[in-house]
Formats: structure tokens, sequence, C-alpha cells
């Protein structure tokens, strides 16, 4: 037989023999159950991405301030981030006092391809590959008062 036929077969027969034998104990959990909150709690610590680390986001085009960016109408305002050893995280994007934005994301590498949402005008999160990636904001709605787009980076630790 080819070695890996009895690896296959050694792997097999481990899994039924541990089955077996859980069944055979009367394996079961013996723990206090989780409250509903607690459950949702670990849910969303395992299945939700972290979020892109100040440090690993760099602004031409546009001013920043803390983790406020000013973009200008007519004038895109680019965001690089940075690789990282996650393999996705979040950027909340919230555009401030009224203003629009257009946001484009480009990753840098992988399968994900380029992606363009329109009018954002409320709080949202969006999701960068590990190898990181280019989102380009386009102020649409300048606020009034100061002709640009003020947008909040939330998320930023």
């Amino acid at each position: 037989m080819k070695p890996v036929t009895v690896l296959l077969l050694l792997g097999v027969f481990a899994c039924v023999t541990l089955s077996l034998l859980g069944v055979g104990l009367g394996v079961r959990g013996g723990g206090p159950p989780l409250s509903p909150e607690a459950r949702e709690r670990w849910r969303e610590r395992l299945l939700r991405p972290g979020p892109v680390a100040r440090a690993d986001v760099a602004v031409t085009g546009c001013g920043r301030v803390g983790d406020t960016v000013r973009v200008e109408p007519g004038q895109p305002c680019q965001l690089e981030i940075a690789r990282a050893s996650a393999r996705v995280r979040t950027l909340e994007l919230e555009p401030l006092s009224g203003g629009r934005v257009d946001v484009r994301i480009e990753p840098h590498e992988g399968p994900a391809l380029p992606a363009t949402v329109k009018e954002v005008t409320e709080r949202r999160g969006f999701d960068i590959p590990g190898a990181g990636a280019r989102v380009r904001l386009t102020c649409t709605r300048p606020v009034a008062a100061t002709a640009g787009c003020p947008v909040s980076l939330r998320g930023g630790s």
C-alpha cells in the first residue's frame, strides 16, 4: 500500500476510536451554560475583524487632524492602508456635518476586486484585506460652512 493510503486509514481509525471512546465514557459539556449576552460577545470576538490601526493609515491629498481627514471638493483624498498580519481589518468612515463622499477601495493584491460605494452619508465599515489597500475619498456634497467634507476615521487605535 502507498504511504498516503496508510496515513488516511490511520486518520479514519483514530477518528472512529476517539468518537467511540467519547460516547462510551459519556462525554458531555459539564460547565454552566452561557448566557445569551456572553454567547453574543464570544461570537463577535471570533467573527468580527479588528480595526485598522492608526499607524497603518497614511494620508495624501487632504489634511488630517487626529482621526479626521478633510476632503476638498474636486481633490480626491487617498488613504494608503499598510499590510498587516490580520487577514481582514475594518476601516470605519463617517462623513461629519452632513457631508457626502464617494469611497473607492483598491486592494493591493489578492483575489479581492476594487469596489466603489457612492454617496456615503453615515458611519460605515469597510473590510480591508491583510495585504492592504488604497482608499480614495471624493467629496460629492461639501458642508456649506467649510466648503469641504470632514470624514472621521473611526476604529483606529
